[in-house]
C-alpha cells in the first residue's frame, strides 16, 4: 500500500507519542509543577524509549539553563521544526501552555487522519493478497497437477489451454528466480528513487493519477492549511511559517510549490498571489487565502479550508475503497475463471469422446 503524506514518524516517534507528550506537559504546566520536574515526571510514564531518552536529556538541557524551545532544537529526530517553533513563541509570549495544548491536539489530528487512511485502503489490501494468493495457488499447484493427468491419458489439449499450462508449468521451475529478480527491482526502485530528479518526477507524476493523485493532494492540502493556520494564529511570522511549511510536506513536487510561495513572499507578493504563481495548487488555496487577506480573516479562511479538504479526502477516501474491492474481485475472479475453464475444456472433451465411444 502507497504512504500517503507527511510522515507520521519522527525518527522513531509517532504523532500519537507527539500528541501525548504535548497534552501531558500542558497539563503539567497547569498544574503549575516546575518545567523540569514535570518533564522528568512525564519521561518516567513513557513506554516509548526512545522518546523517553529524549525527554530525560531534554530535563537535563532545561535545569540547566536552556529554554525548552532550545532543548528541543537539539534534537530534531524527536521534534519537529514546526513544534520548536510553536514553544519557543509560546516561551516568548507567556502562552507556552495553550499552545502546548493546541499542538498536542495538532499531532492528534494528523494521527487520526493517518489512522483513517489505514483503516479505508487495509480491507482492499487484503482482498488483492487473497486474490493474488489464490491466482498463485491455481497456477503453481493446481494447473501442474492437471497438466500431468492430462499427459498420462493423452488428451489433446486446446492451444490455450496448453498456453497456460506452459506458462504454469515455467512458473513452477523459475518461482526462486522471479522472487528473486522482484526483490532485486524493488531494491533498484528505492535506489533510483533517492535521486532527487527521478524522485521529484515520481512524485509530480503521482499527484496526476485519477483520484488518487486528488487525494494525495487535499491530504497535504489539509496538512498545509492546519499548520499555517497554527503558526499564524498564534504569531509566527508568515516567512518563518513558509520555511517550516517546506520541510513538512512528503512530495517533493509541492515542497517545491512551497519554495516557490515562499521566495515570492520575501518578493514582497501577497501569499494568495503566491500560491497562484507557483502553478502547483489547486485554485481553491490562493482564492481561500485571498478571501482571508480581504477580510483580515486568514486563520479563519485556513480553517475552513482545513475542515474542507478534511471532509472531501474522507469522502474519497472511502469512495476508493467501494471502487478497489469490487474492480479487484472481478478481475481476479476473470483470470481465475479463466483458467478453471481452460481446465474443464479438455476434460469435457475426453468425456464427449468416450461417451461417443
Amino acid at each position: 500500500m502507497p504512504s500517503i503524506a507527511m510522515p507520521m514518524y519522527w525518527g522513531k516517534v509517532n504523532a500519537k507519542g507527539l500528541s501525548l507528550f504535548c497534552h501531558q506537559l500542558a497539563l503539567v504546566l497547569k498544574a503549575g509543577i516546575p518545567l523540569v520536574t514535570g518533564l522528568r515526571l512525564i519521561a518516567e510514564e513513557m513506554s516509548d524509549k526512545r522518546l523517553k531518552k529524549t525527554v530525560m536529556a531534554l530535563a537535563d538541557r532545561v535545569s540547566s539553563g536552556e529554554s525548552l524551545g532550545e532543548g528541543m532544537i537539539e534534537h530534531p529526530d524527536c521534534f519537529p521544526e514546526m513544534l520548536v517553533a510553536m514553544v519557543r513563541v509560546g516561551e516568548i509570549s507567556g502562552s507556552l501552555e495553550t499552545i502546548l495544548s493546541d499542538m498536542g491536539h495538532y499531532y492528534e489530528a494528523q494521527w487520526k487522519r493517518h489512522q483513517d487512511r489505514v483503516a479505508a485502503l487495509t480491507y482492499p489490501a487484503i482482498v488483492v493478497l487473497v486474490a493474488l494468493g489464490v491466482l498463485v495457488f491455481l497456477l503453481l499447484y493446481v494447473l501442474p497437477t492437471f497438466s500431468g493427468i492430462f499427459d498420462s491419458m493423452e488428451v489433446d489439449i486446446p492451444q490455450g489451454t496448453q498456453r497456460l499450462m506452459d506458462f504454469s508449468a515455467w512458473m513452477s521451475h523459475n518461482w526462486l528466480f522471479l522472487l528473486g529478480g522482484f526483490a532485486i527491482l524493488v531494491i533498484l526502485l528505492n535506489l533510483a528513487l533517492r535521486i532527487k530528479p527521478i524522485a521529484y518526477g515520481k512524485d509530480a507524476l503521482i499527484l496526476k493519477i485519477p483520484v488518487l493523485g486528488r487525494i494525495l493532494m487535499m491530504d497535504d492540502g489539509i496538512r498545509i492549511a492546519h499548520s499555517l493556520s497554527m503558526m499564524y494564529r498564534n504569531g509566527v511570522h508568515i516567512l518563518v511559517s513558509m520555511g517550516i511549511l517546506k520541510n513538512t510536506v512528503c512530495n517533493r513536487y509541492l515542497a517545491e510549490g512551497l519554495a516557490q510561495v515562499d521566495k515570492k513572499l520575501q518578493e514582497g507578493m501577497p501569499l494568495s498571489a503566491g500560491f497562484e504563481a507557483s502553478g502547483v495548487f489547486p485554485d481553491s488555496f490562493y482564492q481561500m487565502f485571498k478571501i482571508g487577506e480581504e477580510t483580515g480573516a486568514l486563520d479563519k479562511s485556513l480553517d475552513y479550508l482545513y475542515e474542507y479538504y478534511h471532509q472531501e479526502m474522507t469522502r474519497r477516501l472511502e469512495g476508493l475503497s467501494n471502487i478497489i474491492e469490487p474492480v479487484v474481485i472481478l478481475i481476479v475472479g476473470l483470470m481465475v475463471l479463466t483458467i478453471i475453464l481452460s481446465v474443464l475444456n479438455p476434460i469435457l472433451a475426453l468425456y464427449s469422446n468416450y461417451a461417443n465411444f
